[in-house]
């Protein structure tokens, strides 16, 4: 009895001494964050990766979830929509690609989605994407050859080259301006036809060659020393023409008149067509060939058949034969 008496006397006693313990200011209030992040800037790497930067860090694992990121436009070439890979973080990301390329200097888009900041915020859907020039590579043009290396208006050449990738369409392949005909197509490689022009200048030939590869990247070569263009030159020149013919009706009146011709000796037989009455018309013309083949020839002094037979004396020696009808 006397202990619950007691009990209830402390409780009494301690609830009159009790106090509160109150702040004399206002506690600090955490404002919860929630403003979205944005896809601030991207940049070309090379012509298969992608650099990309977020305005804050970004949640991990969906910020390297290739997936999340989309190009598009031009400037993407031959690339697929996403991403092989997705590295870096957690404010910039690098995206890799295995195959394909851009198109050099044209504009590409990339935009990220399903990707959060630190804090779980989602990305603006307003401001997740970014623009920039793509980065390509043009085809390489080598191993230009021409066959034959020396041609003449109305000559046909064969013009090969390789190309170091797959092309749009086939190559332009200009000579001085004038167009090639394309043949065949040969692995890594073309092959044209020319055809020398009236208007090809003289000397050697100005080769163009230009082509675009699949992503649209144009690739040229220049080429000046792999063909020349020399004049064209038929028959015989035109100084030999006359003695041609001076030779050929010499042969010809020699042979009309072979039954008074004494078969001695070239030189014999020249004197006495010359003094034949029937031939003192194209005496003239034979004696000047004789000049022209033979060179200066005395041919009543020099030459002792000659002579003997220019001196009138019409004796045929021994060997000498006359030929008949």
């Amino acid at each position: 009895m006397y202990r619950l008496v007691f009990f209830f006397m402390m409780v009494f006693y301690l609830s009159m001494n009790a106090y509160a313990l109150t702040g004399s200011g206002e506690s600090e209030t955490v404002a919860l964050e929630t403003v979205s992040p944005t896809l601030d800037s991207v940049s070309a790497v090379t012509e298969r990766s992608l650099s990309a930067t977020f305005s804050e860090p970004m949640l991990a694992p969906e910020v390297a979830d290739p997936d999340k990121y989309a190009v598009s436009g031009l400037g993407a070439g031959t690339l697929f929509s996403s991403p092989v890979s997705v590295s870096g973080g957690p404010v910039s990301v690098t995206l890799e690609w295995v195959l394909g390329e851009m198109r050099n200097g044209v504009s590409l888009y990339l935009t990220a989605s399903g990707v959060q900041d630190a804090l779980g915020n989602p990305i603006n859907p307003a401001a997740n994407s970014a623009v920039c020039n793509g980065l390509g590579v043009a085809p390489v043009f080598s191993e230009l050859t021409v066959l034959p290396t020396k041609a003449a208006a109305g000559d046909t050449v064969t013009i090969s080259l390789n190309a170091s990738e797959t092309l749009q369409a086939d190559p332009e392949v200009t000579v001085n301006g004038h167009p090639a005909t394309s043949i065949y197509i040969k692995t890594g490689g073309y092959i044209f036809e020319y055809e020398v022009q009236e208007d090809d200048l003289l000397g050697l030939a100005v080769i163009e060659v230009s082509g675009a590869d699949l992503a649209g990247n144009l690739g040229t070569l220049s080429d000046n020393d792999a063909l020349e263009i020399t004049q064209d030159v038929e028959g015989l020149p035109l100084p030999g023409w006359p003695w041609a013919a001076a030779l050929l009706l010499a042969m010809g009146m020699l042979f009309l008149a072979r039954r008074r011709f004494i078969v001695e000796a070239p030189s014999q037989a020249l004197c006495n067509a010359a003094r034949m009455p029937r031939l003192r018309w194209f005496k003239t013309l034979v004696l000047l060939y004789v000049v022209h083949a033979l060179g200066p020839v005395d041919l009543c002094g020099g030459h002792s058949t000659l002579r003997r037979s220019c001196s009138g004396d019409d004796t045929p020696s021994p060997m000498s034969t006359r030929l008949h009808r």
